[in-house]
C-alpha cells in the first residue's frame, strides 16, 4: 500500500472542514500534518498586521466581515469612525483607475484627491 498523502489545512471554512473529514475517513490514504490559519503579516522583523480573530480559523473574507462588524459596534458605542467617506471615495477612485488601466492597456498614475 502506498504511503499516505501528507497535507496541511489552511483556514477553517467549509472546504478545510470537508478535507479534514475526508482525512479522518481515509487514514490509510491521507495524513494531516497540521491545521494552519492566518495569524498576521510580518516582514523585515516587523509585524505589520495581527489577525484579532486568529483563534477562529477564519478565511480572509470572514476576517474582513468580522473586522467590519466589530468596528461598526465600536462606532455605535463611541461614534468613532472606522472607514470615512474620504477613504471610501479614494478607494473607489483607485478602483476606477484600475478599471480604466485594464480597459485601455495604458499605465495610469493616480494621486490623492481633494477629499484625502
Amino acid at each position: 500500500m502506498p504511503k499516505p498523502i501528507l497535507f496541511g489545512l489552511v483556514g477553517g471554512a467549509w472546504r478545510a472542514e470537508f478535507y479534514f473529514r475526508i482525512a479522518q475517513a481515509l487514514p490509510g490514504q491521507f495524513r494531516l500534518a497540521g491545521r494552519y490559519y492566518h495569524k498576521g503579516y510580518s516582514a523585515g522583523g516587523q509585524e505589520w498586521y495581527q489577525n484579532p480573530f486568529a483563534h477562529g480559523r477564519l478565511s480572509d473574507d470572514e476576517i474582513a466581515v468580522a473586522t467590519c462588524l466589530r468596528s461598526m459596534g465600536r462606532y455605535l458605542d463611541t461614534g468613532e469612525s472606522f472607514y470615512s467617506l474620504a477613504e471610501a471615495s479614494q478607494d473607489h477612485y483607485l478602483s476606477l483607475m484600475m478599471d480604466e488601466a485594464t480597459r485601455s492597456g495604458r499605465i495610469l498614475e493616480s494621486s490623492n484627491q481633494v477629499w484625502r
